[in-house]
C-alpha cells in the first residue's frame, strides 16, 4: 500500500528572509489524472522538514489543504509525498518530518471535520508506519492536534521533540504540547 506514486518535478526552492527558523521551501508539483498538485517542504533548522500538499487551483483557497477533490486517489498522492520525503533523505540523511493532518472541509456538504484525529491524520499515520518504518524514523504523534513526527534516529529524540515543538508554537502560532 502507498507504494504506487506519480512522477515529480522539483520546481523551485525559496529562501526565507522573513524567520531564522526556517531555511527556506522546497516546491515540487505532479499530476494526477484529474489534478496537477503542488507539494511545499519547509525546511527548518535542526534537519526538520514539513510536508504540505493541494491542488494547484486551490493555491489561493483559505481551505487548500483541507478541501476534498472527490478524485479519491489518496495512496499514489500520499505515495508520491512519501517519495519526495525518500529524496530528500538522501540529500540530508539527518532529516525529520513533521506534518499535521489538516481536518476535511467538503465544500459541496459545506461541513469541516475536527481536527482531533481526523481522517487525514489517520491515514498519514498509517502510510508512514507501513512505509517509512521504524529503522530510520521514530514515530511520535499528538492525536488530539492530528500532528505526526518522524524523527530520525541519528538524532537526539527528547532535543528534536522539544525543537519540533518550539519551531511549531513560533512559526505557526498554535499552542502545541507534545505529551509522549
Amino acid at each position: 500500500m502507498f507504494d504506487s506514486a506519480y512522477n515529480f518535478n522539483c520546481v523551485g526552492y525559496t529562501r526565507s528572509a522573513k524567520n531564522e527558523l526556517i531555511l527556506g521551501i522546497r516546491h515540487y508539483s505532479f499530476s494526477t489524472p484529474k489534478h496537477r498538485y503542488l507539494v511545499e517542504v519547509e525546511q527548518y533548522i535542526s534537519h526538520i522538514y514539513v510536508v504540505q500538499y493541494y491542488p494547484a487551483k486551490h493555491k489561493k483557497h483559505q481551505k487548500k489543504y483541507m478541501l476534498l477533490t472527490h478524485e479519491f486517489k489518496c495512496m499514489p498522492i500520499i505515495g508520491t509525498c512519501i517519495k519526495i520525503m525518500l529524496n530528500i533523505l538522501e540529500k540530508d540523511k539527518l532529516a525529520t518530518f513533521s506534518f499535521i493532518g489538516a481536518n476535511t472541509y467538503d465544500p459541496v456538504s459545506d461541513t469541516e471535520e475536527e481536527i482531533d484525529r481526523n481522517q487525514r491524520w489517520k491515514v498519514y499515520k498509517y502510510a508512514m508506519e507501513a512505509r517509512m518504518g521504524t529503522e530510520i524514523f521514530t514515530h511520535a504523534m499528538v492525536p488530539g492536534l492530528s500532528k505526526y513526527v518522524m524523527i530520525n534516529k541519528q538524532q537526539d529524540i527528547n532535543f528534536m521533540l522539544y525543537e519540533i515543538d518550539r519551531i511549531f508554537n513560533l512559526v505557526y502560532e498554535k499552542e502545541l504540547y507534545l505529551n509522549f
